[in-house]
């Protein structure tokens, strides 16, 4: 099992690379060129402007932007959030306790990414203290966060599930019936690593 400090440099570098925007077909209309300067209050236009600075690492700007409408209920911002606040930035050390704070708010709405990582914080590597052991309660709210991301399609949080059903965790029992169940899904998805897993199980 691996230690935790390069289990969560491992799972930053991906929340890192799920946390940026992705790139969406190309709009009919011309794209809004956007100023950082830009006053308007328009959060589709605020939200773009936040992802385009985190994206570019200006961190502080995108959190700045993306705090209103995180705290007014916008889902994605939570999550966002719960980026920027799990790995830090100029003049603010990252707070995974904090982080867990808007992935719930994101997740309680329904954003399967931050299903996923609460999932990761509480039945993952990154749940073991240094001792290696876990929380059973963690574990169990854990997993049912992995399960409700997973019936979202999520292809990480149907391998996570096939990975600790194949394995056990805590008072997760092992039952490898539900593993390949788990593993089948990512694997229908094109996961390679759950097709090798799935050869195994």
């Amino acid at each position: 099992m691996m230690p935790c400090a390069a289990a969560r440099a491992i799972a930053l570098a991906f929340l890192a690379a799920l946390a940026l925007p992705t790139h969406a077909a190309k709009p009919a209309q011309p794209e809004r060129v956007l100023s950082e300067d830009d006053p308007s209050p328009d959060p589709a236009v605020r939200k773009q402007l936040a992802l385009r600075a985190q994206a570019q690492g200006k961190y502080k700007m995108a959190w700045e932007l993306l705090l209103p409408m995180a705290e007014a209920g916008d889902a994605d911002a939570a999550y966002q959030m719960g980026w920027l606040t799990e790995t830090g930035w100029e003049g603010f050390t990252g707070d995974s306790e904090r982080a867990v704070a808007w992935y719930r708010r994101a997740a309680e709405r329904g954003h399967t990414l931050a299903q996923l990582w609460l999932g990761y914080h509480y039945a993952g590597s990154m749940a073991m203290d240094n001792k290696g052991t876990m929380d059973a309660a963690g574990v169990n709210e854990g997993v049912a966060w992995l399960e409700k991301a997973a019936d979202s399609g999520n292809e990480e949080a149907q391998l996570m599930l096939g990975d600790i059903y194949g394995s056990g965790r805590g008072p997760i029992q092992k039952d490898r019936t539900v593993s390949r169940y788990w593993l089948g899904r990512a694997a229908a998805q094109g996961n390679a690593l759950a097709q090798i897993m799935l050869r195994s199980r």
